[in-house]
């Protein structure tokens, strides 16, 4: 650890402490908000190639024409944007 410190700091990086700070959501901004519509415009569009899923769980498969292949929507959820929650530095470059 003490290695990779001395080496961080040769190249010019700096340990900050941080803290928790307010998030200000920009989900209602509009140029998210047209990237959001064109987003669903081509979800829907391709809608018809992705497996349904009836009120049991049961997935109920599309009918493809000739050269179609089945489209999978993949998902997830926000988890991911709280690794590190713990840590209490950065090692950050100047800038």
């Amino acid at each position: 650890m003490s290695t990779a410190e001395r080496w961080l700091k040769k190249l010019g990086y700096k340990a900050q402490k941080h803290h928790k700070d307010i998030y200000m959501d920009g989900h209602e901004c509009k140029d998210v908000m047209e990237y959001q519509n064109k987003f669903l415009k081509v979800m829907e569009s391709l809608e018809h190639l992705m497996i349904q899923y009836d009120m049991e769980g049961k997935p109920i498969y599309p009918k493809l024409q000739p050269g179609e292949k089945v489209h999978h929507a993949i998902a997830h959820d926000e988890s991911g944007f709280h690794m590190n929650d713990q840590q209490s530095i950065s090692w950050l470059a100047e800038g």
